[in-house]
């Protein structure tokens, strides 16, 4: 799937990722990145909807804090949903996503996503953990299921 994006677009949120010094350019950025992967949880609000709704990722604080910038309205994740990738925008600049306790990213193309790999539901206390790869800026893609 080819994708365009707006260039302007793509620098600024590279130059806005955390951790960028001044003085690097981009491309040393995406070299840091490259083979970084975050290990992520599966995350219910404890109903189970067909549709997706009330799934999402938690990302730990360490991953959080490491890896996605404040001043961020949104990141998008890249899904595999059947026979295609989606982008799905999902809302970081909301107080739950910052709180010490909280931290997960919530959609239902998540929640689909996570049902289609058969993981619906899980033993309490002991959810999938998700391989989740920074592609550069605000986005982010699911790449599988690493333990179930």
């Amino acid at each position: 799937m080819e994708r365009t994006r707006d260039s302007a677009k793509f620098v600024q949120d590279l130059i806005s990722m955390p951790g960028l010094k001044a003085g690097r350019s981009s491309r040393a950025v995406m070299r840091q990145q490259k083979g970084n992967y975050l290990i992520v949880s599966a995350w219910n609000n404890g109903e189970h909807h067909e549709s997706g709704a009330g799934y999402g990722l938690e990302i730990s604080a360490a991953d959080r804090d490491a890896y996605f910038n404040p001043n961020w309205q949104s990141v998008i994740l890249e899904i595999q949903l059947d026979d295609r990738v989606i982008d799905a925008e999902v809302n970081v600049m909301k107080k739950s996503f910052w709180d010490p306790n909280c931290g997960e990213l919530i959609k239902k193309e998540i929640g689909r996503w996570i049902i289609g790999q058969g993981y619906a539901r899980w033993p309490r206390g002991h959810p999938p953990r998700i391989e989740l790869i920074p592609v550069g800026g605000r986005r982010f893609s699911i790449r599988g299921v690493v333990a179930a």
